[in-house]
């Protein structure tokens, strides 16, 4: 596995993480739940202990804007990358650019929204954003 995960690899890994949702609520399983946790406890760690570390600092922006822009590409990307750090390329501030365009024309599952309601504890909360 590669250190960082770059926008066109990221927006090709959503892709394929998207697939794995239908119409259909389907729980998500507990490996699913443990990486959304593990990222929405990075989103909620204070920005100032990472400030030195500027590849977290950078992955929490990065997951903050996602998580503004839409909760469900929030999961999305979460469940693509495994790792919060994968998201800290320097190289990589385009990734709204390339998946906003995309997500906003794609067909968001059902079952995606439903996974999403019956996990909000999982989730950041308002006060994230």
């Amino acid at each position: 596995m590669d250190k960082f995960i770059g926008t066109e690899d990221l927006l090709a890994s959503a892709k394929q993480t998207l697939q794995d949702f239908s119409d259909h609520l389907v729980p998500l399983t507990k490996v699913q739940r443990s990486v959304i946790t593990k990222f929405t406890g990075f989103v909620k760690a204070d920005s100032i202990s990472m400030r030195r570390n500027t590849i977290k600092k950078r992955s929490q922006t990065k997951l903050k804007d996602i998580w503004e822009h839409s909760p469900a590409l929030y999961v999305i990307v979460c469940l693509s990358c495994q790792h919060p750090t994968r998201l800290g390329s320097p190289t990589s501030m385009d990734y709204l650019k390339v998946l906003s365009p995309w997500w906003h024309g794609v067909h968001h599952p059902k079952g995606l929204a439903a996974a999403i309601e019956h996990n909000q504890d999982v989730l950041p909360d308002l006060s994230c954003q």
